[in-house]
C-alpha cells in the first residue's frame, strides 16, 4: 500500500513541476527585456495573390533576432492569422485573398494568452489593381534614413516643400511606392517621417540592403506598369537599370545643396517623366 502511495506522490510531484515549468516558458518570451517588432507594409494586386505579410521581432538592445516565436496578425476587417519567426528573427506569411482596392490596415503582435505593448506594431497593405502605372521613389530623398526621429519643423523648410509638391504632381494618375532601403531598425522611423512630412499615400516597401534586385523584382511583378525610379542610393539606381526601369537621380534629403539645385533636380526628372506603358508592355533594355 505505502508503495502506492508513494507513486501516486512521485507522479503528483512530476505533474507539478511539468506545470510549472510550462507557465516559466509560457512567460519566457513576454517577460524577456527589451524587444523590438517591426511590420512592413504588403503590397497586392486586385484580384491577385494574397499579399505577403512581413515582421522582424529583435532585441531592442542589441539587435539580436529573436527567432521561433509565434505571432498573431489581425486586420481591421477581423482577419486572423498566425505565423512564427525563423531563426534571423522574420516571419512571413500569407494574408488574406480577395481584399478590394485601397489601404488595408493590420497588426501583429503576441498571442492573447502573452500579450506585450513592445512586441505589437501595424502596417498596411496596399491594394491596387495591377494594371495600376506606378512611381518608384527612393525613400532617402525625402527622409533623412538611419535617424532615429525626423524634426518636426523639416518639412517645413523651403527645400522640402518643394520636394513635396514634385511629389504632387508625380503622384498624379499614378500609384507612388516609396523604396525603403534599410535595416529592419531604420524601416519604422522611415515609414513614419514620410507620414509626418505628407508624402503621397503609398506603401514603403522595405528592401534590405542585401536584397534589393530581388525585392525590386517581386514589386514589379504585381504592379508592372513602372514608368521610372527617383533614386539617389547607387545600389537602387542599378538595381532598377538592371531591371529596365529608368533611375532619375534626385539629391538625398537633407541635403547640403541650395534649394534650387534641390528642387531643380526634381522639376528635372518630372520633365524627363515617360508616359506610362501600356498594360503588359516589357521595356525593352
Amino acid at each position: 500500500m505505502l508503495r502506492y502511495v508513494g507513486l501516486a506522490l512521485v507522479v503528483f510531484t512530476a505533474t507539478g513541476l511539468a506545470v510549472a515549468l510550462g507557465v516559466v516558458l509560457v512567460q519566457a518570451v513576454p517577460d524577456r527585456d527589451p524587444l523590438g517588432l517591426t511590420v512592413f507594409d504588403g503590397i497586392a494586386a486586385v484580384g491577385g495573390a494574397a499579399p505577403r505579410l512581413r515582421a522582424v521581432l529583435q532585441d531592442a538592445d542589441t539587435g539580436k533576432p529573436i527567432g521561433a516565436t509565434s505571432l498573431t496578425v489581425r486586420f481591421a476587417d477581423g482577419w486572423t492569422g498566425r505565423t512564427w519567426t525563423s531563426d534571423n528573427g522574420i516571419s512571413s506569411s500569407v494574408g488574406p485573398g480577395g481584399l478590394a482596392a485601397g489601404p488595408h490596415d493590420y497588426a501583429i503582435g503576441l498571442p492573447e494568452a502573452t500579450p506585450r505593448l513592445d512586441v505589437y506594431a501595424h502596417g498596411t497593405v496596399w491594394v491596387r489593381p495591377a494594371d495600376t502605372p506606378v512611381v518608384w521613389i527612393d525613400a532617402a530623398a525625402i527622409v533623412p534614413m538611419g535617424q532615429a526621429a525626423v524634426p518636426a519643423a523639416a518639412p517645413d523648410a523651403p527645400a522640402a516643400r518643394g520636394v513635396l509638391d514634385a511629389l504632387k504632381t508625380l503622384a498624379v494618375g499614378r500609384g507612388p511606392v516609396y523604396l525603403v532601403r534599410a535595416e529592419a531598425a531604420g524601416y519604422a522611423s522611415a515609414r513614419r517621417a514620410l507620414g509626418e512630412r505628407g508624402a503621397p499615400p503609398g506603401p514603403a516597401f522595405w528592401i534590405r540592403p542585401a536584397d534589393g534586385p530581388s525585392r525590386l523584382q517581386g514589386l514589379r511583378g504585381v504592379w508592372p506598369r513602372v514608368g521610372a525610379a527617383l533614386v539617389c542610393t547607387p545600389d537602387l539606381a542599378q538595381a532598377c537599370e538592371a531591371l529596365g526601369v529608368p533611375a532619375f537621380p534626385v539629391p538625398p534629403a537633407g541635403s547640403a545643396e541650395p534649394r534650387a539645385v534641390i528642387v531643380g533636380a526634381w522639376r528635372d526628372a518630372i520633365e524627363r517623366w515617360p508616359v506610362p506603358l501600356p498594360a503588359g508592355t516589357v521595356r525593352e533594355r
